[in-house]
């Protein structure tokens, strides 16, 4: 497995945010939400996109695994 620096991995993040804004709006993209995206693996970010693209909506189940706090989950209606 390669070793993926913090550049790639901040890239990586920058790419989630720009689908996320295609397919849900801004609306989603609070800070909180933007924080979560950054502590996920460079392997969840590319997990997360994907099931995102296919299913066009959040999945609480997908982001409670995937390090997302309460408090972005409250605010987008899954607590």
């Amino acid at each position: 497995m390669r070793t993926i620096d913090e550049l790639e991995h901040t890239a990586r993040v920058h790419t989630v945010i720009e689908v996320v804004k295609e397919v849900l709006g801004d609306s989603v993209l609070t800070d909180e939400f933007i924080a979560s995206l950054r502590r996920m693996s460079f392997e969840e970010l590319g997990q997360f996109v994907l099931r995102l693209v296919t299913t066009r909506e959040l999945d609480s189940d997908f982001l409670a695994a995937s390090a997302v706090d309460s408090g972005v989950q409250q605010q987008l209606g899954f607590i």
